[in-house]
């Protein structure tokens, strides 16, 4: 990530960044290859954006799971979505439509409750008629993130892993690199 606040990808579609939040401060560790932010909106919480650049010109961004996680990214993508509880799983399906028309590409899913996430998902990706989405579940987080990282998007595109409530997939995240 190279340049000033204003020239980073706007956290908010096409918007100046600085419009959403009171204060942002980017954190740079050009070594590691990892930008990241931390913004207090304007209700007084915090929200942190991880974003480490991967080879080929791919970027994971770690974010949690909440609706304007959908629209940190610049194009097309694939999400990772934990399902470990009935709640998180009506959380992702909330946020479904929204990371469709963000321009994800592939939902893969994680967790206990991932099975019958991804079924869910299919239905709101046919109801979009969104029929070149994939979903993919897989209830063991290592070959989930493994399959996430290498394989999602067929080794192309960016990846938003909304895991933040998940330090476990967030190591395993940064443990496994391309």
């Amino acid at each position: 990530m190279q340049g000033a606040v204003t020239e980073k990808d706007s956290l908010v579609m096409n918007e100046p960044i600085e419009q959403k939040f009171e204060s942002l401060e980017w954190h740079d560790a050009t070594l590691l290859g990892v930008d990241i932010v931390r913004a207090t909106r304007a209700n007084g919480g915090e929200m942190t954006v991880e974003r480490i650049q991967l080879k080929k010109n791919r970027e994971l961004v770690i974010h949690s799971m909440e609706p304007s996680a959908a629209l940190v990214m610049s194009s097309a993508f694939g999400a990772l979505l934990p399902a470990y509880d009935a709640e998180e799983r009506q959380q992702a399906m909330s946020m479904a439509a929204d990371l469709i028309r963000g321009g994800c590409i592939e939902f893969c899913c994680v967790g206990p409750e991932s099975e019958r996430l991804h079924d869910e998902l299919d239905d709101v990706i046919v109801e979009h008629g969104a029929l070149d989405v994939v979903t993919t579940w897989d209830e063991e987080p290592h070959e989930a993130v493994e399959y996430f990282l290498f394989a999602a998007t067929a080794g192309r595109g960016n990846l938003l892993a909304l895991v933040q409530a998940h330090p476990e997939l967030e190591a395993l995240l940064r443990q496994v690199r391309e």
